[in-house]
């Protein structure tokens, strides 16, 4: 079952590279603008990307670095993409949540502006794209379709995880470092709740803009295959 939804969020991540590849981006190699500690992961990413750490020779070293970021101060969501469609669908206020600061800091894993986590890195790393350069304008541009494919493959991922939960990377790669911890998850135990973490919800209605329906048809028939 891991192994199907592992797969299956690898073939979501192609889905967004192929949306991507017909955009005119600023984004270029080296450009670590929009690379801070507030990325949120889900834990099917976070034991992926566990695994993958492992597999590198500084893997040492950038555990380290995670382990020294643990002070430091960063977002943690309280709300999932799927878990805010929700309470739209309901009518129901959504509850506060913390905004993310940039001025926390660059991620944890970052080697000279460099990601060595790149062909692994968290979906919503692949997501922050812009036709502009960032450091100029202190945030990026994005078309309103891009927020919508963003948003649909969001949604997915987590549903890909619904008995998972979503955290800062930093906790959520340091609670799968241990292989126990990775074994259990993929056996299915749930992870307990905890307070740098929030559960995941099914997929049960869209959030993306209505008006970009048609062109999201082809994405959608495709989640559909996997």
């Amino acid at each position: 079952m891991y192994e199907k939804r592992s797969l299956a969020y690898i073939d979501a991540c192609k889905l967004h590279d192929e949306h991507t590849a017909t955009l005119e981006l600023a984004c270029s190699q080296g450009c670590s603008d929009c690379c801070t500690i507030n990325v949120a992961v889900t834990s099917l990413e976070a034991c992926i990307i566990a695994e993958h750490i492992d597999r590198l020779a500084n893997k040492d070293e950038l555990w380290g670095k995670l382990e020294n970021a643990k002070n430091r101060n960063r977002f943690i969501p309280r709300l999932t993409f799927n878990r805010v469609a929700d309470l739209y669908e309901a009518g129901e206020a959504l509850p506060p949540e913390d905004d993310p600061d940039p001025a926390w800091g660059a991620c944890p894993l970052l080697v000279d502006n460099h990601c060595p986590i790149y062909e692994y890195r968290p979906f919503a790393c692949r997501a922050m794209v812009s036709s502009l350069t960032c450091s100029g304008k202190g945030f990026a541009e994005m078309s309103p379709l891009t927020v919508s494919v963003n948003t649909v493959l969001y949604q997915y991922i987590e549903d890909l995880d619904r008995a998972g939960v979503s955290g800062n990377m930093v906790d959520m790669l340091l609670y799968m470092r241990p292989p126990e911890n990775r074994k259990a998850y993929k056996e299915g135990k749930k992870i307990s709740s905890k307070q740098w973490c929030v559960n995941n919800s099914r997929l049960t209605v869209i959030m993306a803009d209505p008006a970009h329906r048609k062109q999201l048809e082809p994405i959608l028939e495709s989640l559909k295959r996997f």
